[in-house]
């Protein structure tokens, strides 16, 4: 189980029906998205928060209103029907957490340069199940 601090990284240990304890939920699906590559002068490099980026993009594609972004915490989403606004994890009660249908996380290298991770912990929105390419972890 992760604990309240997640360490981001700990999304490794994370499987599908696995109870995400921050807001109390078992794990119901997840999505990743891999950080793009551009070109600088020296060379390839990564593009700052891109894959970011992408997720945010996606979610909010979909329906969903996503949280503000916060050093070393997990972004919560919920439908943009029910929320008007998802605060900044610390910023947020348990029972503001329990209320989100999921989370973006990061590898250790943090929303700037690695993998995001949507992690749903609620049923999609059902106009949209169909629309969603979800990846369960084995």
């Amino acid at each position: 189980m992760l604990s309240t601090l997640t360490p981001l990284n700990a999304l490794t240990m994370l499987k599908i029906s696995d109870l995400y304890e921050p807001i109390g939920k078992k794990v119901l699906y997840v999505h990743t998205f891999e950080p793009k590559k551009g070109h600088d002068l020296g060379g390839p490099m990564l593009q700052d928060f891109s894959a970011y980026y992408a997720a945010d993009k996606w979610l909010k594609d979909l329906g969903y209103i996503t949280g503000s972004m916060e050093r070393g915490y997990p972004i919560g989403f919920g439908p943009i029907t029910y929320w008007d606004y998802i605060s900044k994890w610390n910023n947020m009660n348990s029972v503001e957490r329990r209320q989100l249908h999921g989370v973006m996380l990061c590898g250790e290298k943090g929303f700037r340069e690695d993998k995001v991770f949507v992690v749903f912990c609620e049923s999609p929105l059902q106009s949209l199940i169909k629309a969603i390419p979800f990846k369960k972890i084995k």
